[in-house]
């Protein structure tokens, strides 16, 4: 989940009224870093090597979340055939 806000004294002030527990800890990243024209494509390597890993030890999570994937794109592919082409 991603959560906007601006920097004010010094401390980050989340627009609207996100709000996170107490003594979570997050990670910062300015989104003008994010938005930068030298971003790599989106599903490139470059664009995921950072996380290569990063669920190396959530084996039995990466499989539900998968296998909830393929079944989303499933029903979806299913929805689109069931639709006439209102080109035709």
């Amino acid at each position: 989940m991603v959560y906007r806000g601006k920097i004010q004294n010094g401390v980050v002030v989340f627009n609207g009224t996100s709000r996170l527990p107490e003594g979570t800890e997050v990670e910062i990243v300015p989104a003008a870093a994010t938005d930068s024209p030298n971003k790599p494509r989106r599903g490139s390597l470059e664009a995921i090597l950072p996380f290569a890993g990063m669920w190396a030890d959530q084996a039995e999570e990466m499989d539900r979340s998968l296998a909830e994937l393929r079944q989303m794109k499933a029903e979806e592919l299913r929805r689109q055939l069931s639709q006439p082409d209102p080109q035709l």
